[in-house]
């Protein structure tokens, strides 16, 4: 399968995603990793081609939501939208897709996430918006760190164990902008019952019932003559 990977800079997410398929993997400042193929691109003007990918992945930045944003110096207003940009790129360059970001009313979410969900001990929240179905997973009471501010708290191995990756990947990153691998083979699950329904050809179901009735009926009464 053909993955594309957009707005990942660092794309420790490659790590669970490559187990799918090949992934290729887009940002402005792109670093290579060992389970991608690195493209310096900008996402306004990707160098593919119409439906090249089976599946898009893109997790905008949320810097325009994140009440991060507005501490020290910084505020959400510094930042872009860039959800309308990766919902009309997923179209063009993508049979399916997922796009990524906190919830807010600017994401459509197909499905909702929290590290609660999956055992996790931490919250993250996340909501995705996917070109097919996900189940939703109830959500749980258990209390988990929720603050940001813990990933300067736990070691780098005790959050590389909580997002499920294994490369070499700050710290900071993969406390901040690391998508959990649960979640994504969540939503992977979801993704391969749809597609592998959508594969079956129903369009002449009855008829075939039909003559395989008739064939079991005259084979039963074959005993008798």
């Amino acid at each position: 399968m053909r993955i594309l990977h957009c707005f990942a800079d660092t794309g420790a997410e490659a790590d669970t995603l490559q187990h799918y398929g090949n992934v290729v993997r887009v940002g402005i400042d792109a670093e290579p990793n060992a389970t991608s193929q690195a493209i310096q691109a900008d996402v306004h003007k990707l160098p593919f081609q119409p439906k090249q990918f089976d599946l898009g992945w893109f997790h905008p930045p949320c810097g325009f939501v994140s009440p991060m944003s507005d501490t020290g110096n910084g505020s959400r207003k510094d930042w872009d939208n860039l959800i309308p940009l990766a919902r009309e790129q997923a179209r063009r360059y993508c049979k399916h897709w997922v796009i990524e970001n906190k919830p807010s009313e600017y994401i459509n979410p197909t499905v909702e996430l929290t590290g609660h969900m999956f055992g996790l001990g931490i919250e993250y929240e996340r909501a995705f918006e996917c070109s097919f179905p996900v189940d939703q997973p109830a959500r749980q009471s258990k209390l988990a760190e929720s603050t940001p501010f813990f990933y300067s708290e736990k070691s780098k191995g005790w959050w590389m164990g909580q997002k499920g990756c294994s490369g070499e990947y700050s710290k900071e990153h993969v406390a901040k902008n690391t998508i959990p691998s649960a979640y994504i083979n969540h939503i992977m699950a979801g993704y391969s019952e749809h597609v592998n329904a959508t594969e079956q050809d129903y369009s002449e179901y009855d008829k075939r019932m039909q003559t395989q009735r008739r064939e079991s009926e005259n084979a039963e009464l074959e005993q008798y003559l």
